[in-house]
């Protein structure tokens, strides 16, 4: 009587992982183990090796745009599940970050404000509110777009510092170009929103350019006078 030589296939993998994480793991295998979540009743070992030839890389996979999953067949379920991932980090990282942020210390604001930026594709602006004690109150992404265009989410910042009683504030955002360097534009903006936030009584301590992982301080680079 012969036996069925992938019996047991998903255990196994699953327990490699619990094991020993994804150091000791193929790309395929993390794909295959991934796909089992949204894929239950199918071999996913195949469609993992077909998706890697395809896209490359599990990263460009997730990076992809819905329409061009949609014709790598992928169900609705799958693309959803991908597409979270990056999310899912992001709030991860922000989360894990705000457990150990005490201080009034940039490297800590940095990797909490740098998780919103992970996986973005596209410029967003986020904003960090603080008390007088510089205990953050608030911290999200405003706007979806270039920093530049201060003029369209500045008025959102100021309600948002008055209604949370703020004294303080961080403003970021990310450069998908990959470079650091701040533009003229950002350092126009810098000094906009610096103006802006006197007025209600807020003083703007620092802006952080993020770009692959890395980040800027104006302030610490001296790239623009706080």
């Amino acid at each position: 009587m012969s036996t069925n030589p992938h019996k047991g296939h998903r255990d196994r993998v699953k327990q490699k992982f619990l094991k020993n994480g994804t150091d000791v793991m193929e790309k395929h295998e993390i794909l295959e183990l991934m796909l089992f979540y949204s894929i239950p009743q199918r071999d996913t070992n195949p469609i993992a090796h077909e998706l890697l030839d395809k896209f490359g890389s599990i990263s460009s996979l997730i990076d992809s745009p819905t329409d061009i999953l949609r014709q790598a067949k992928l169900s609705e379920s799958t693309i959803v599940y991908l597409k979270m991932i990056p999310e899912l980090c992001r709030l991860y990282i922000q989360e894990r970050e705000e457990r150990r942020m005490g201080d009034f210390d940039i490297e800590v604001i940095a990797d909490i404000m740098g998780a919103k930026f992970i996986g973005r594709t596209e410029e967003a602006v986020g904003l960090m509110l603080f008390d007088s004690a510089r205990r953050k109150l608030f911290y999200d992404i405003v706007n979806h777009g270039s920093i530049g265009s201060c003029d369209m989410y500045s008025r959102k910042m100021m309600e948002l510092a008055v209604s949370n009683k703020a004294s303080y504030a961080i403003i970021a955002h990310n450069h998908p170009s990959s470079s650091l360097l701040p533009s003229k534009e950002d350092l126009i903006a810098t000094n906009t929103l610096m103006t802006s936030f006197s007025m209600v009584g807020v003083k703007l301590e620092d802006h952080l350019i993020f770009a692959d992982r890395k980040y800027l301080s104006l302030r610490t680079s001296g790239f623009f006078r706080f």
